[in-house]
């Protein structure tokens, strides 16, 4: 949680000559092939023949056979839905939203004090189909009360990590995302990153206690549905000795709430080492991007126990 905690505050200090110089205009495209035939007639029929006084062995291993050539062509049956439905998902990423499975969180004793919710607060949300997405929180969910908001994570053949994290609502007060000074600004102003200068660096991940290593290579807002109202997405691209980092962090001020000032947040990051280009990363995050978008946007929280 102290990784997150300044999250929006951070201090930019001096130029840096030796990142990754990708960024500027580019043209990502995907072409996927798929062409996949599914045979769904299984027709096979035994027959064994026995008497009270004779059995026919050869018969009931003929049956056998039978019966475990049935339970294959089942398999074979359901592996090529299973793939059918794995190469549409693969053609267009936002099917995995169709495919996916509808699940509920709320938080632990610690969690509720810190981000103020009753103990029977919700957050709906729908996580896409395991063909892309792990939910690494499907523990908790089913089990009991969360520790830790909701991690959904995708890992490309190339290594691009991509990581959807859903919070739901915040209350504003300090230390939690926000500085005392940002408590009242309103999330357009806290995703405009005013403290992060590009082609600057800076303490984005928090640390104040090292010298600034975080490169930033650049940033941009821009509006987007969360969790079902019209917010903001905030983009700020980083590079550091080991990894590139794209965040896109979602807000929206929660305005049904009652009481004390609170934010929707969600944040969706990609990450890779620092031998990938920014042109994969990117790319990745293109082909992700529609999904993404969809899961945030239909996410909801049940209001009538938040507080």
């Amino acid at each position: 949680m102290k990784k997150l905690l300044l999250l929006l505050l951070f201090i930019p200090l001096v130029s840096f000559g030796q990142y990754s110089t990708y960024y500027g205009a580019y043209d990502i495209n995907a072409n996927v092939s798929v062409n996949a035939n599914i045979n769904k007639n299984v027709n096979v029929t035994g027959n064994v023949n026995k008497t009270i006084t004779t059995i026919d062995y050869g018969a009931l291993a003929n049956a056998n056979a039978i019966r475990e050539q049935n339970r294959i062509n089942r398999e074979i049956h359901q592996y090529n839905l299973n793939r059918d439905a794995a190469l549409a998902i693969a053609k267009d990423p936002i099917l995995a939203y169709d495919y996916g499975k509808d699940f509920q969180f709320w938080w632990d004793t610690s969690s509720r004090k810190l981000y103020e919710t009753k103990k029977r607060w919700r957050i709906e949300y729908r996580a896409p189909h395991s063909f892309l997405f792990t939910n690494n929180s499907e523990d908790c969910t089913y089990y009991g009360p969360c520790d830790r908001p909701i991690s959904l994570l995708n890992i490309s053949p190339q290594g691009v990590a991509t990581n959807i994290t859903i919070y739901g609502s915040i209350v504003r007060k300090e230390g939690v995302f926000l500085s005392k000074n940002q408590l009242n600004y309103d999330v357009e102003r806290l995703l405009e990153f005013e403290n992060q200068k590009v082609g600057e660096l800076s303490h984005w991940k928090g640390d104040e206690t090292r010298p600034p290593s975080e490169f930033i290579h650049y940033k941009e807002i821009k509006r987007a549905q969360v969790y079902g109202s019209r917010g903001f997405v905030g983009t700020i691209v980083v590079e550091d000795k080991y990894d590139k980092i794209i965040n896109d962090i979602y807000l929206v001020d929660d305005t049904i709430s009652k009481g004390k000032k609170r934010i929707l947040l969600a944040i969706v990051t990609y990450t890779a080492e620092k031998d990938v280009s920014f042109e994969i990363i990117e790319g990745r995050r293109n082909y992700l991007k529609p999904l993404v978008n969809k899961v945030i946007a239909n996410a909801k929280q049940d209001y009538t126990t938040l507080f």
